[in-house]
């Protein structure tokens, strides 16, 4: 079971990584002492952010092929339990969470032969990062009839979390393309992301409206976007402003 000092070891474990994939190979390790016996992972990256369209899985524990079937054919945010607007907002049961979502037979018949036989069990794990970096783990019960208490669903839940924030942490260490905008142009680029238009934007900031579109020009080509909206969602996701 869990202590406070395994959950501090797992923590400091945590903080040590400097790749993505070896966070979950430190979660699967610290849940297994309550018999959790396969983990997925599906990363949602916010919208106008760089890896917006990336798909990131992982899974450990589950049949190979199966796996490798998901990755090359399966659309990450068409299924129930992997879309972005995912309608749950606590651990919830598999079984629970499939009559909260209303699944289709054939998404039924697809977890039920990617997650296990139909008798298998465990936890939806929806988890939360900085700017909408969200994501969700899913664990699988090593027996699906085991007793798993209040306790250790809480515990579960909380290291499946920092697992993810970890994970958030080492994407932003490991970013291909940095964007450095230099401080007014921030300033510009927040104000875009709060409706304002470039007449009201020279008035509050101080400088002509010319200036104001040289510098919309700049921040277009730095961010690779060619409208004000392109420009604000990724200011915003790749947290390049503070809004």
């Amino acid at each position: 079971m869990f202590s406070d000092v395994k959950l501090e070891e797992y923590r400091v474990e945590l903080k040590r990584l400097k790749t993505a994939d070896t966070v979950w190979d430190v979660l699967m390790q610290f849940v297994s002492a309550v018999k959790i016996d396969a983990l997925s992972y599906y990363h949602f990256a916010p919208p106008g952010s760089i890896d917006f369209s990336q798909k990131y899985f992982i899974a450990i524990g589950f049949n190979e092929e199966l796996v490798a079937e998901h990755r090359r054919n399966y659309d990450l945010f068409g299924g129930p339990l992997l879309s972005r607007p995912l309608p749950i907002i606590e651990p919830m049961l598999w079984s629970e969470s499939i009559e909260r979502m209303r699944v289709t037979p054939d998404q039924l018949d697809y977890l039920s032969k990617f997650y296990g036989k139909e008798s298998s069990n465990g936890l939806v794990l929806p988890v939360y990062g900085p700017n909408g970096r969200n994501g969700c783990v899913i664990l699988r019960f090593e027996d699906a009839h085991q007793d798993f208490s209040a306790a250790s669903v809480n515990m579960v839940s909380f290291a499946a979390g920092l697992a993810h924030l970890n994970f958030c942490r080492i994407q932003a260490e490991n970013k291909s393309e940095f964007v450095y905008l230099t401080q007014r142009e921030q300033e510009v680029l927040k104000w875009v992301a709060r409706g304002k238009s470039n007449t009201v934007i020279a008035e509050i900031v101080g400088i002509s409206q010319h200036t104001v579109n040289g510098y919309l020009r700049r921040i277009y080509l730095k961010t690779r976007t060619s409208d004000r909206t392109s420009a604000s969602l990724r200011a915003i996701g790749d947290s390049l402003i503070d809004f």
